[in-house]
């Protein structure tokens, strides 16, 4: 079952400016959670109800998911020394 995927104004802006590999590599990682939210390498954010991360290298995807609507909104994409502040 495919999810529904929704970037927030954030992620879109951070996408847009990236180099077009690294670009290529979180569009592919982001079909992957498209086909399974929960598959990968992904993990629950400590501390905060309700989000997820995904691993890309060294930049970290994160969303949550909507099982009821079949909706993963991903929240931000950024390096991953930003990633947990």
């Amino acid at each position: 079952m495919a999810y529904e995927v929704e970037l927030s104004k954030q992620a879109g802006r951070y996408l847009e400016k990236i180099n077009r590999r690294t670009k290529e590599r979180i569009i592919c990682s982001l079909k992957e959670v498209i086909e399974d939210p929960l598959k990968g390498d992904i993990a629950k954010i400590k501390g905060v109800k309700g989000l997820f991360r995904k691993r890309v290298g060294d930049y970290r995807i994160i969303y949550t998911i909507s099982f009821s609507e079949d909706k993963v909104s991903v929240v931000s994409i950024v390096p991953r020394g930003d990633a947990y502040k």
